[in-house]
C-alpha cells in the first residue's frame, strides 16, 4: 500500500480491521503477512508507531517501509532469498531426522549390546562437530559408552583419559583430536554437567 492509504486508515482507526480482511483471504490458519507502505511514513508518529506495535504482537503483521523503486527490488530479493534458504534448511531438517531415527533392525532388538551402541550411535549424531567419520570411529573402537565411561573414570588421570581417546584414528588416518575427546570424556564423566557447560 502507499504512504497516503496508510495514513487514512491510521487516522480512520480502520487499519486493524483492513488487515484482518486481508488475514481472512488466506486458507493458512497461522499465517503471517508483511505489508509494504511505499512512500514516506513518520515512522517517529505515535500514532504510526503504536499501531505497527499493535499489528505485530496481536497479528505478527510486520511493517516494512520504503522510499524507492531500488529499495523495494532489494526487498524482494531479500525476501526471495529468505524463502530460498528457509526451504534448504528444511530439507535439511527432514533428512537429519530421517537418518538419526534409522535404528535397529528387529531382529537386532533382543541383543542388549545392538541396542546399546545403536543408542550410542544416535547420541553421538548430537554432539557438536562430530564428522561421520569420526562418529565411526568412536563407534568402532567404543561400541559401549557404559564401558567407556567405566575406563575413563578409572584412567590414572583426565589427561591420560583424553589422549586415549584423541588417539582415536578415522578411516582417512586422522586422529580424532584433543577438543572432541575433551567433550567426549566430560560427557560421560561430568557428575552435574558443569564442566560441559563451561569447558
Amino acid at each position: 500500500m502507499d504512504a497516503h492509504s496508510l495514513s487514512e486508515l491510521i487516522s480512520s482507526k480502520t487499519l486493524p480491521s483492513y488487515l484482518d480482511s486481508i488475514l481472512n483471504q488466506y486458507p493458512v490458519p497461522d499465517a503471517r503477512l508483511t505489508v509494504i507502505v511505499y512512500g514516506k511514513v513518520s515512522a517517529r508518529n505515535d500514532k504510526v508507531t503504536d499501531c505497527f506495535l499493535e499489528a505485530f504482537e496481536k497479528r505478527r503483521i510486520q511493517f516494512r517501509l520504503i522510499e524507492s523503486v531500488d529499495d523495494f527490488a532489494y526487498l524482494i530479493a531479500q525476501l526471495h532469498r529468505a524463502l530460498a534458504k528457509h526451504d534448504k534448511s528444511k530439507d535439511g531438517e527432514s533428512k537429519a531426522v530421517f537418518s538419526a531415527e534409522k535404528g535397529m533392525k528387529p531382529e537386532d532388538a533382543s541383543s542388549s549390546d545392538v541396542f546399546i551402541r545403536d543408542w550410542w550411535g544416535k547420541m553421538l549424531l548430537y554432539m557438536h562437530r562430530l564428522s561421520e567419520e569420526q562418529r565411526r570411529a568412536i563407534l568402532r573402537h567404543h561400541p559401549n559408552p557404559f564401558v567407556l565411561m567405566d575406563q575413563l573414570i578409572a584412567a590414572p588421570s583426565p589427561t591420560a583419559a583424553m589422549k586415549g581417546l584423541a588417539d582415536i584414528v578415522t578411516e582417512a588416518g586422522r586422529r580424532l583430536g584433543p577438543v572432541l575427546a575433551q567433550k567426549i570424556y566430560f560427557m560421560l564423566t561430568s557428575v552435574d554437567g558443569q564442566h560441559i557447560l563451561t569447558e
